[in-house]
């Protein structure tokens, strides 16, 4: 079964609308031309092979999943439907 999520994606470069898409195994979702995999929301990385000029435009903890580096950590939250 495929879910998708509206998602709102934010950090130190700007905001952007993106879309989480689950197939009941692996999330997935593109930000800035980047393509993210993981089996956990947590566990989002860049998919293999992306090449490294194109995570010049996220924040660095969200590229290498490094939260503790004391930076404002980027933010992936759902957009609520507008009632």
């Amino acid at each position: 079964m495929n879910t998708e999520y509206p998602a709102h994606y934010t950090d130190q470069h700007g905001e952007e609308e993106t879309i989480i898409r689950h197939d009941g195994k692996t999330l997935r979702m593109e930000v800035r031309g980047v393509a993210f995999s993981g089996t956990r929301f947590e566990d989002f990385t860049p998919d293999e092979g992306t090449d490294p000029s194109a995570l010049a435009s996220l924040d660095r903890d969200f590229r290498k999943r490094s939260p503790r580096s004391g930076n404002p950590k980027p933010m992936l939250s759902p957009l609520r439907k507008e009632q």
